[in-house]
């Protein structure tokens, strides 16, 4: 009957010294999927701050897109409108004197044609690159 004690005795304590095992090792795996909870998370508010920002920096250049548009055209007009304010006030001043105003009125038209080819080119890869 002492053999049996013995090896109760000594079942038992192995038993306990499992079940402490046991304890130790689910507290340290609940501490581990916390922390990969914690990463998991964090690796999602990462993505999800990137594509705000990409977002924002989408919007920013569609917003700088249409803004130098705008000054563009702007400016393309004003150059347009002084081109011929110009060439006015210089017929105006020397139409008396026609070698003169013969060769700035040719040096003037051909600058005219050739800011209207520009901006014809221009126009024509504009349209390309909005049909595709």
């Amino acid at each position: 009957m002492q053999f049996l004690c013995t090896e109760y005795e000594n079942s038992l304590a192995d038993f306990k010294k499992e079940q402490k095992d046991l304890v130790e090792l689910q507290e340290h795996f609940e501490k581990l999927n916390a922390e990969n909870q914690r990463v998991q998370k964090e690796k999602e508010l990462d993505a999800l701050r990137a594509q705000l920002r990409d977002e924002e920096k989408k919007r920013l250049g569609d917003a700088a897109r249409v803004v130098q548009a705008f000054w563009k055209g702007i400016i393309l007009q004003l150059h347009s409108f002084s081109i011929s304010f110009f060439s006015y006030t210089v017929f105006s001043r020397i139409v008396f004197n026609w070698p003169i105003y013969s060769a700035l009125l040719s040096l003037l038209t051909g600058m005219a044609m050739r800011i209207e080819f520009v901006a014809m080119k221009k126009s024509k890869k504009k349209g390309k690159k909005g049909k595709k």
